[in-house]
């Protein structure tokens, strides 16, 4: 939360020099994406049409095949800002749902683990120095935090070993671990760190029971081993190198190493490692992955980038061509190569085949509610002790530490439903805190604010106030794209609690559109409308505003 702006280092900034030519595009609004299939006979070097276009955001990345679909967020790369949409698309018949808005800046890279669907705030915007994720079963959602290591972001995650395995870091890099898929966490590692530096993990891969993870730290670069609760070294695999393309089947990892003519495939079990494939020169890999008993890579070009098929990792053949775009990421769905990336229209574009009528034929688990504490309260003292607190100028310190850590205990132990609600109505202090290393400057009542529908969303009881819901916007900008004024944190709590009234979608429609607010802002309210409603209309204000006013509506 208080980090400098120039320690975010996000997975897709390493890539063989894409961000900064991606973050020139982003600026002149020179965005698209790309899908692509797997090869038949006759399709070499087929360049495939578009099959949707996909805003408002620039940038799809992160797909992953879950249930029979393909998901993948559309956001914005290489600079602050908080967006992040959650899409997916059926390859059968075509169907493309907007599927849940994520309240952080970005996405981090998701994992299909025990049958649900993980997906990372990679940096939250409650960033109270915990980290959160949201999980899905392709229909229900549950928002989780990760509250065992100081961190604003959480960069990936993957399973390994029946654990779910999470890579976060504030300044210095982090494993989390859980066995009971994230309902709780533990500390399996902390990456030491010397002072006035940053590291982080910022990709992750499961082989056998290892997870193996990708360390960036200034000028160093190493694969991780996390093996049960022990860290060292990829045994055999180079340090100091970029990696790119990061990859594993059950039991094998790939990915692209940095050479000095080039880039080379190597190849690790978790024990061994060693190279598949020499140097090839002028070879940008941006991603690789495994399909129908082969390994494919993703490389990028000038305007476009093309798709490489190799049976043993030595020998690679181009398949097809991308055009008009900048590739970013690859995922297989039903045996079909779907890549995600940046191209040219300021919206994220998906490229492939036509729907094949196809019916999905994978089920996802069901996700079922969280399990309610059963540890006695005295709530009314509860209440006195958390006033108190609130009232009290030396608790917003530190960013507010002591009131986050007072406030997640008592969220962790299902409060009443007021029990937060109540203090929103409460006396806050008022006087000016710095935040972001002193970026930004906010009332103290802002921050209390923000703290206490953070509480909401973690026990996911209260009513948040129809005042919070439609306060006008007045917050100014600022680098690190941190804010704390009320609207985002109210949505995005109403949206998490479920709260479903009247006022509550009366006040979310009012603020779709309004050229005086932030298009992100507008994000927040399609994303709470969206959970809310179960409605698919996603940024079309007119229909949300054609749904609402149809007398038929039952809200």
């Amino acid at each position: 939360m208080d980090k400098p702006a120039d320690t975010r280092i996000g997975r897709n900034a390493l890539v063989s020099g894409a961000i900064p030519r991606l973050a020139r595009k982003v600026r002149e609004g020179l965005i698209a994406a790309a899908i692509l299939t797997g090869p038949t006979q006759g399709q070499a070097q087929e360049t495939l049409p578009v099959l949707a276009e996909i805003g408002p955001w620039p940038v799809l990345s992160y797909p992953i095949a879950f249930a029979g679909r393909l998901w993948m967020v559309n956001s914005v790369k290489g600079r602050n800002h908080n967006s992040a949409d959650v899409y997916s698309y059926h390859p059968g018949d075509g169907d493309l749902r907007y599927e849940r808005h994520l309240f952080s800046q970005d996405a981090g890279q998701p994992a299909v683990a025990g049958g649900l669907l993980y997906w990372p705030f990679e940096d939250s915007r409650f960033s109270l120095g915990w980290g959160h994720f949201m999980v899905t079963d392709g229909v229900r959602w549950q928002y989780r935090t990760i509250p065992t290591a100081r961190s604003f972001h959480t960069h990936a995650m993957t399973e390994a070993g029946g654990r779910l395995v999470a890579a976060t870091s504030a300044w210095r890099a982090g494993l989390q671990a859980s066995a009971d898929g994230g309902a709780t966490w533990r500390q399996v590692y902390d990456h030491p760190t010397p002072n006035r530096q940053v590291s982080r993990i910022i990709d992750l891969a499961g082989v056998r029971d290892l997870a193996i993870g990708y360390l960036i730290q200034r000028d160093r670069r190493q694969l991780l081993r996390l093996d049960g609760d022990s860290v060292e070294g990829l045994p055999g695999w180079p340090e100091d190198r970029s990696v790119f393309g990061l990859t594993a089947t059950a039991d094998r990892l790939y990915a692209g190493v940095r050479e000095d003519r080039g880039i080379a495939i190597w190849t690790s079990d978790g024990r061994t490692s060693h190279r598949l494939s020499g140097p090839r020169e002028g070879w940008r890999i941006r991603d690789l992955s495994t399909a129908n008993g082969a390994l494919w890579a993703l490389s990028a070009t000038a305007g476009g980038g093309q798709v490489w098929r190799s049976e043993s990792g030595k020998d690679w053949r181009i398949i097809h061509e991308v055009v008009g775009g900048d590739p970013l990421d690859m995922a297989v769905v039903g045996g079909r190569i779907f890549v995600t990336g940046a191209g040219e229209d300021g919206r994220g574009i998906l490229w492939g085949p036509k729907p094949d009528g196809m019916t999905a034929t994978l089920t996802a688990a069901r996700l079922e509610p969280s399990p309610q504490p059963s540890a006695e309260v005295d709530w009314a003292e509860a209440g006195r002790n958390l006033d108190a607190l609130f009232a009290d100028p030396a608790s917003y310190g530190r960013h507010g530490a002591d009131l986050r850590d007072a406030v997640y205990s008592y969220a962790a132990a299902n409060p009443p439903p007021r029990f937060f609600a109540d203090r929103l109505e409460g006396l806050l202090p008022d006087h000016p805190i710095d935040l972001i290393g002193g970026q930004v400057t906010v009332p103290a009542a802002d921050l209390g604010r923000w703290i206490l529908l953070w509480g909401m969303t973690v026990s996911g009881s209260g009513e948040v106030p129809k005042s919070l819901l439609s306060e006008p916007w007045s917050a100014p900008p600022n680098p690190s794209e941190k804010y704390f004024a009320a609207p985002p944190a109210a949505m995005w709590a109403a949206a998490t609690i479920g709260q479903l009234n009247h006022d509550t979608i009366e006040s979310l429609i009012r603020r779709l559109g309004r050229m005086d607010e932030p298009r992100w802002l507008h994000g927040d309210a399609v994303g709470a409308l969206s959970a809310l409603t179960d409605r698919g209309f996603g940024y079309d204000a007119g229909a949300w505003r054609a749904w609402w006013e149809n007398p038929t509506n039952p809200g």
